[in-house]
């Protein structure tokens, strides 16, 4: 609720949200506009449920084993 534009009714809908696999998904699940989520994307974080394993994002090439 600290950020303008989050209010107690915002803040109660993103915290029912949860969790977000990016930040992006504020405006794509339609909890606030386009413009407000340009307006505070550089102070919004999106991170993985504590105990979580993360997905990895590169894969390695073809014929190379996974590293665990």
């Amino acid at each position: 609720m600290s950020l303008e534009g989050i209010g107690e009714v915002r803040a109660d809908a993103i915290i029912r949200a949860r969790p977000f696999k990016a930040k992006t998904e504020l405006v794509e699940r339609r909890l606030i506009p386009e413009a407000l989520y340009d307006k505070i994307a550089d102070k919004v974080i999106a991170r993985p449920p504590p105990g979580a394993t993360p997905t990895p994002t590169t894969r390695p090439p073809a014929g190379q084993p996974r590293r665990t």
